[in-house]
């Protein structure tokens, strides 16, 4: 009996390394639609946004007056931030409701590879993260401008 369970470990164990992990099925319902692929190609229009910003935050690190300077950029963040955000939401909204009512597409026709679909994943959960951060950080920005306008 106890050889039994072993094995039975065992086998589970390896099942656990050798299975792909099943991902929830709205999950891959959404990314078979064309919604998914635009929003997925809409990360490039996110990186210049990330260079010129992670070249203030470096040019930040190399002055002395750090929070002064970040102080007086903190506005811009906040408007590309919005910017960045509020024209991703707006592609989207509207790429959604023409999937939904105009296009109609066959879901089981539309395919990508393996590979693909995983960098397709990836991009996908990173704007997920900034759409966060962004929807997040704008209480708290306007709560640091305020007290820093107030005093």
């Amino acid at each position: 009996m106890e050889n039994y369970r072993l094995k039975y470990i065992a086998k589970d164990i390896k099942n656990w390394y050798t299975k792909p992990m099943k991902t929830p099925d709205i999950w891959q319902k959404f990314l078979k639609t064309y919604t998914a692929k635009v929003f997925a190609c809409l990360i490039f229009l996110d990186l210049p946004f990330f260079l010129v910003y992670g070249n203030l935050f470096l040019e930040s690190l190399s002055r002395f007056d750090v929070i002064e300077y970040i102080n007086s950029n903190i506005s811009d963040f906040l408007g590309w931030g919005l910017f960045s955000s509020l024209y991703k939401s707006i592609i989207l909204i509207l790429f959604a409701i023409l999937e939904k009512y105009y296009i109609k597409p066959d879901y089981e026709l539309i395919t990508s590879t393996p590979k693909g679909q995983k960098l397709e994943q990836f991009s996908i959960i990173l704007q997920i993260i900034y759409l966060i951060i962004v929807l997040v950080s704008l209480p708290i920005t306007l709560l640091i401008v305020f007290i820093l306008g107030c005093s």
